[in-house]
């Protein structure tokens, strides 16, 4: 039976009597099916073991075997005068604490060091300003993985998955900085965002991406930083006002057009003549694809901005995915490596530079130059007119834009080497 002595009492419990740098702990045990107590305590440097039956007895030869092992330690040491004034003078801060002296000189030993040397107040003064006293460590990689999961669980059902495009530039973070959350200084934030080579915007996807990971750890729910915890402050966002968009020739892009095989020829002329996303393209399927209505839907679970448009299929661009379109399936059937892979092939055969998203930056260019209709064009990309104001105006002009979309495939087309797709396959057959 639990006596009310003991019904909030955590076992192993530890006794120290006043006075004493001896701690006797109390174990609760069974006995032929009866709670006992079990105390233990080292003395004589030897280990020393005691039963009672009751909690009250227990606890009180505790406390007189604490008491009378710390004075036979005291008695039986030959200390000096200043030894012994010393030890009684620290006995009044240990009880304040609740430990014994060698608890505390232990811990202290240990601060010391762990930091090479006697900077223990400093440390704790440091520690209480930066509030990190109370947080808890976690490796940044299982941080990561479990702000992912939160965002999943947060997204509602039909939209594009904020929570890929975090981990996917996350996975980097956590691979490049292999340390718990609380240890990253902004030195380590500089080292990650130095390896990136990549275009201002991206840059800053990355940054955005990594503060709201911070600002999901300083959480007061889990506590993973300190409130006022801002290193990443030292990471500056920077300014594309002055990003070179780089975009394709008219001839440039009929070489890239004549060495692609069948199997690329989608993405190249879905990019280049209706200015789909490369990532939204990898999502479509050829039902999206509706050349008799004159568009080519972009649902909103696979937009950049989950917002679903529609982008127009000009007179040059249906002629093009008559040609090479499939029956059903996905307009890009392979994996994301495969397909650039055989971009950065196709750029080599057609002795053409690769340039970053130039298949979108050039349709932009030239639907602006041929349309004369920044809103109506943003509409169609799915991007802002501000956005396209900033960048796309004057690039190219009206007659540049005419060779664009004037760019029409060859009567017969046939490759060496070229594999054959579907619908030629058939045509042959028949």
């Amino acid at each position: 039976m639990q006596t009310a002595a003991q019904a909030h009492v955590e076992f192993p419990l530890e006794i120290t009597a006043p006075r004493s740098s001896v701690t006797v702990k109390i174990h609760a045990i069974k006995n032929r099916g009866r709670q006992s107590f079990m105390l233990v305590w080292y003395a004589d440097n030897a280990r020393k073991r005691e039963f009672r039956a009751e909690f009250d007895e227990a606890k009180s030869r505790a406390l007189e075997v604490s008491g009378d092992a710390g004075k036979g330690i005291i008695q039986s040491v030959a200390l000096s005068t200043r030894q012994r004034d010393d030890y009684l003078a620290a006995l009044p801060y240990a009880e304040a604490l609740n430990m014994s002296v060698l608890d505390i000189v232990r811990h202290y030993s240990q601060a010391v060091e762990i930091m090479d040397g006697d900077h223990v107040i400093e440390a704790a003064r440091l520690m209480k300003k930066s509030g990190t006293l109370g947080t808890t460590a976690i490796q940044l990689e299982k941080a990561v993985k479990e702000f992912i999961e939160q965002k999943r669980k947060d997204e509602k059902p039909g939209r594009r998955s904020y929570a890929d495009d975090l981990e996917r530039m996350l996975k980097k973070f956590y691979r490049v900085l292999r340390m718990n959350v609380g240890e990253i200084t902004a030195q380590d934030l500089a080292l990650f965002f130095g390896t990136l080579n990549c275009e201002p915007r991206t840059f800053n996807n990355h940054r955005s991406a990594v503060v709201s990971f911070f600002k999901w750890c300083q959480n007061p729910a889990r506590r993973y930083l300190p409130a006022g915890w801002n290193e990443y402050e030292a990471i500056e966002t920077k300014s594309d006002d002055d990003e070179a968009i780089e975009i394709f020739t008219p001839d440039e892009l009929k070489r890239l057009l004549e060495a692609s095989p069948t199997i690329l020829l989608p993405f190249l002329c879905i990019g280049a003549f209706a200015g789909v996303r490369s990532d939204e393209i990898r999502k479509l399927t050829w039902a999206d694809v509706k050349i008799d209505r004159g568009f080519i839907e972009v649902g909103k679970d696979k937009a950049k901005t989950a917002a679903r448009r529609l982008a127009p299929i000009s007179q040059n661009l249906a002629a093009w995915l008559r040609r090479c379109r499939r029956p059903a399936g996905s307009v890009w059937p392979h994996s994301k490596p495969y397909l650039y892979e055989l971009l950065r092939s196709t750029c080599t055969a057609a002795n053409v530079t690769p340039k970053a998203n130039a298949l979108r930056h050039s349709f932009i260019s030239y639907r602006v130059a041929q349309a004369q209709d920044v809103p109506k064009v943003a509409l169609e990309a799915g991007n802002s007119p501000k956005m396209i104001f900033q960048h796309y105006r004057e690039l190219v002009t009206g007659d540049d834009a005419k060779e664009w979309f004037a760019i029409m495939p060859p009567k017969t087309r046939r490759q060496k080497g070229r594999p054959k797709n579907v619908i030629e396959l058939k045509q042959e057959a028949a």
